[in-house]
């Protein structure tokens, strides 16, 4: 408050409440504190608001660049599981026909090897 605002709340407190000197000086006084404790007070909660409202905004932003992260970590993962069943696949084929040709190729060969004893004889 200014000394000006300080002067006639003294002297409304002085001439028309009826104080004292002393009194109207400490009414002022703890009008002032109080008005000064609100103003403060009232900083600080717009500073927290605004603390609040950066903490909010960081995290926002961490969420959504971890959101994107994990999309990214997600595609690449499914993208190389995809390639590995298909080289499981390609593997997996060549084992059943490399084991079809050899079994053909025993039956193959017991089949002539019956023959040729049978004409031994």
């Amino acid at each position: 408050m200014s000394t000006s605002n300080h002067l006639k709340m003294y002297n409304i407190l002085r001439k028309d409440l009826n104080l004292g000197e002393e009194q109207a000086l400490e009414m002022v006084l703890s009008i002032e504190d109080t008005a000064q404790q609100g103003k403060e007070e009232w900083v600080t909660r717009q500073m927290l608001k605004e603390e609040i409202l950066a903490t909010k905004s960081f995290v926002k932003e961490e969420i959504l660049a971890t959101k994107s992260f994990v999309k990214e970590e997600l595609l690449l993962t499914k993208s190389s599981l995809q390639k590995e069943m298909q080289h499981l696949e390609v593997r997996l084929l060549r084992t059943i026909w490399g084991t079809a040709v050899a079994q053909f190729l025993a039956t193959v060969g017991a089949t002539l090897a019956i023959v040729r004893f049978a004409m031994m004889k």
